[in-house]
């Protein structure tokens, strides 16, 4: 299953970002996606990194666009978003 590394800036804390990321927990698992990592850099907590497995490319894309408005809730500078895709 592919791994997704992303990195973001946020305008807001990392507990305030946190907090929104968090919240669409149940429709992560509900798409089979699992979080490895979560957490910001650490001269910067407004740089936010999380790793994912995920079953497939598509189900990401999907849980993302169904859940623009949280993205956008939590600060998110959508410029700013760093995909990578990894194997294991």
């Amino acid at each position: 299953m592919p791994v997704f590394v992303i990195n973001a800036t946020t305008s807001k804390t990392y507990r305030e970002w946190k907090e929104v990321f968090d919240s669409i927990e149940d429709k992560r698992k509900a798409a089979g996606i699992e979080v490895l990592y979560v957490g910001h850099a650490l001269e910067n907590e407004q740089q936010v990194h999380h790793v994912q497995r995920v079953s497939s490319k598509e189900v990401f894309m999907r849980l993302m666009d169904e859940n623009r408005h949280v993205i956008e809730a939590s600060g998110v500078d959508p410029s700013s978003v760093s995909v990578t895709v990894c194997t294991d």
